[in-house]
């Protein structure tokens, strides 16, 4: 089970919470439906499966609910056989197609009738503003692509591995040469297949980057069509967005540039269609801070931002298609930073990190810059061999004495340069929020 670290958030939602319904969240593609499908078989005496969209019954049968009990009936006589629903789980799936089923869920998860599990594409932008917000009776776990965790347990690579390495993370010391190479040419492989599960899957099983590039350009396709799906009004604005990314994200400093899309317009005309995105599982927005002092959403800038794709495999496909093997051999002439920073972003929020990146005209600029608890942390993605190049972050560390530390993620083994901790790129895996603290009021 690659998807293991789902299945445990899963099951503390089931011992901890007994009268929210699960509410799995994330983009197309990513696995939401069969995880849940593994949760409902193997956690529950019962099962029933639901989907609103493309299950031409559940669309009938659910098209109308006149309350509680009616939503009861309907649910037995869609499953077809007896239940015994106090030890089932029903999970609706697509319920963005459907979402007035929410009032009459809740009064079945709140009166401990059964289980309730809800997934579905786009979640983040149909439900908002819904009448009967759903947020009071669910349980939201926000789903992923696969992070490099999952990927190297996909390969096979042992959980006694993976701890080593996280204790060099910890000591700062050098790993192993050859385990150090080893783990370099999977994240390679990583970089060109990304985390998106029938990718994984293909990969694991022909190796054959046409096949897999196959599944990401499908995948690609239907990410740009969800916003004539959805019916935006500014579906152009959006798909213009969305195409404009590779370039802006190629660009020096990786900043969304707003003159492409229209040279007069401000942020805020197109602020919605941004969020849209987001809000879609599709992009990463990275936010400029302009002083990095905790909490860094006071100096948050909204209209200066970075987009990375959710998954880097399409990023590689776009800007790398048929030429994948200057990923997988470091060829000089790959500039393969834009690469590396959008799986740093994935791999951070992945953590639950908030996205920041700091920019001072005085300073320059640091890629991205984080939260662990009270202390903030600068992180430099550095590709190529002049790793130890980094005035910005030489700049902020000078000015801001209260920084007492940095990281500088790269393709070389674990060094301590003046005072300054330089990882492999690998290791950003390791990096974790500090657990929350609990204060007697």
């Amino acid at each position: 089970m690659f998807r293991r670290k789902a299945m445990k958030k899963f099951d503390e939602w089931l011992s901890l919470d007994k009268s929210t319904a699960l509410l799995v969240d994330g983009a197309r593609q990513i696995g939401k439906s069969y995880l849940i499908r593994e949760f409902g078989k193997t956690r529950f005496k019962d099962f029933v499966e639901i989907n609103l969209r493309i299950n031409e019954r559940a669309k009938t049968l659910f098209q109308t609910i006149e309350g509680v009990d009616d939503l009861v009936m309907k649910i037995r006589l869609f499953a077809q056989r007896e239940i015994d629903l106090s030890s089932a789980l029903i999970f609706f799936d697509e319920i963005q197609s459907s979402p007035d089923l929410f009032p009459y869920a809740k009064m079945l998860a709140e009166n401990h009738v059964c289980h309730i599990a809800f997934a579905g594409s786009l979640l983040g932008v149909t439900l908002e503003g819904y009448a009967s917000d759903p947020l009071g009776f669910v349980t939201t776990i926000p789903m992923y692509p696969m992070d490099f965790e999952e990927f190297l347990w996909a390969n096979g690579v042992d959980e006694s591995v993976i701890e080593m390495l996280r204790g060099h993370f910890i000591s700062h010391s050098p790993v192993d040469e050859g385990i150090h190479k080893t783990i370099m040419g999977l994240f390679r492989r990583f970089l060109i297949v990304g985390g998106m599960p029938d990718a994984v899957k293909e990969y694991l099983s022909s190796r054959d980057t046409t096949r897999i590039n196959l599944i990401k350009e499908n995948i690609h396709r239907g990410y740009r069509e969800d916003a004539a799906q959805y019916s935006c009004k500014d579906k152009l604005i959006i798909q213009e967005i969305y195409d404009l990314m590779p370039s802006q994200i190629e660009n020096k400093n990786r900043r969304f540039i707003l003159k492409k899309l229209n040279e007069h317009q401000r942020y805020s005309r197109y602020e919605n269609d941004f969020q849209w995105l987001c809000k879609a599982g599709i992009a990463l927005k990275t936010d400029c801070v302009s002083d990095p002092v905790y909490p860094l959403i006071t100096s948050e800038s909204r209209n200066l931002f970075k987009l990375y794709f959710s998954d880097v495999g399409i990023l590689s496909l776009l800007l790398f298609k048929s030429y994948e093997d200057k990923i997988l051999i470091d060829e000089r002439s790959a500039n393969l930073g834009a690469i590396y920073e959008n799986v740093v972003a994935t791999e951070l929020l992945s953590k639950g990190f908030p996205l920041y990146y700091y920019d001072s005209k005085k300073r320059g600029e640091v890629d991205f810059i984080v939260e662990l608890g009270d202390r903030i942390l600068p992180l430099e993605v550095k590709s190529g061999r002049d790793y130890t190049i980094h005035s910005a972050l030489i700049n902020l560390l000078n000015d801001y004495p209260s920084i007492t530390e940095a990281i500088v993620f790269h393709n070389e083994n674990v060094k301590e340069i003046n005072g300054k901790t330089y990882l492999p790129i690998y290791m950003v895996m390791f990096l974790e929020k500090y657990p929350s603290r609990s204060i007697k009021l």
